[in-house]
């Protein structure tokens, strides 16, 4: 690819066989591995119809709102490979394995960095969450592994702090960061980014955790901190603070099921309850309409 060719100097990146721009690093004393959600994604459970027209972004948010809210049940059964495809799911596999059979006592950190969203409940915002099936194999896998897991996103135009397991001990956070030169407050959809935020917030780790303006992100290798900072003044605007992790090693005393069971979904059938009484108010009017026409006459 023309990515890879551009990095051609670095003989460390496999740009004559890999398809798909996925790779890992070691820095300091973590493991970064880097996913590809591009390129062997299937569509949605309504194509995106997003860059093929003016306003399409806005469609697009829609119909996965759609998706998630109203047609759930037949939108969570996703085929196998939605996101990363076979090739990609086994390297990271591997990846993870050669996390844990590791020797280097020093790698105590392993940070996956994801385009889109893992954990958000926020259903018109592109992630994880739409192909649920696969986001459950994800966080399965991370959860195995007995170094701390941290998930970095972007791709929203926000930033934000969430957590799958709010009232669990286990400190498994994802931090967001989007982006440095757009953000979500001032482009035409600028005055529904706010109440959209609010009206999901499950997956956050703090009511307050999120920022709407341009940001940047950094991690803090000394005290394990990842921050985000307004773009232009460089303050911090968020921040995990010190993470101080415990000790997975014992993994039979943990409930895997349990834990991703009390993951909050993105594709929860939120609207169908709505929808039901829209239409059974609907058709009270036309009935009680009807009737008074007939009163009438």
């Amino acid at each position: 690819s023309l990515f890879w060719k551009f990095l051609e100097n670095n003989r460390t990146f496999p740009h004559d066989t890999r398809q798909g721009l996925y790779y890992s690093v070691q820095w300091k004393n973590a493991k970064v591995v880097f996913l590809d959600t591009r390129y062997h994604r299937q569509h949605h459970c309504i194509p995106s119809v997003a860059g093929k027209f003016p306003l399409g972004a806005g469609i697009a948010c829609l119909t996965r709102w759609i998706s998630a809210g109203l047609l759930n049940k037949f939108c969570t059964s996703s085929p196998q490979n939605a996101i990363l495809g076979p090739e990609q799911w086994e390297w990271f596999e591997h990846q993870l394995m050669d996390n844990e059979n590791d020797n280097n006592t020093s790698n105590e950190l392993l940070i996956v960095v994801s385009s889109i969203q893992v954990l958000t409940t926020n259903p018109a915002m592109e992630s994880w969450g739409h192909f649920p099936e696969e986001r459950r194999r994800l966080l399965q896998m991370l959860l195995q592994q007995s170094q701390q897991v941290i998930l970095l996103s972007g791709d929203v135009h926000y930033g934000e702090i969430s957590s799958p397991f709010p009232n669990h001990p286990v400190q498994y956070l994802e931090i967001t960061s989007s982006g440095m030169t757009h953000d979500c407050k001032k482009n035409i959809y600028g005055s529904v980014c706010k109440p959209l935020l609010q009206l999901f917030p499950k997956h956050r780790y703090k009511d307050t955790s999120y920022y709407i303006g341009r940001n940047y992100g950094t991690i803090n290798d000394a005290s394990v901190t990842v921050n985000v900072h307004n773009a232009t003044s460089g303050e911090i605007v968020l921040s995990t603070g010190p993470l101080v992790f415990s000790q997975h090693n014992n993994r039979e005393k943990r409930n895997t099921q349990e834990l991703l069971d009390s993951t909050a979904p993105t594709m929860d059938g939120h609207l169908v309850v709505y929808t039901a009484l829209l239409t059974t108010l609907i058709l009270r009017l036309v009935g009680s309409h009807i009737l008074l026409s007939r009163r009438a006459s």
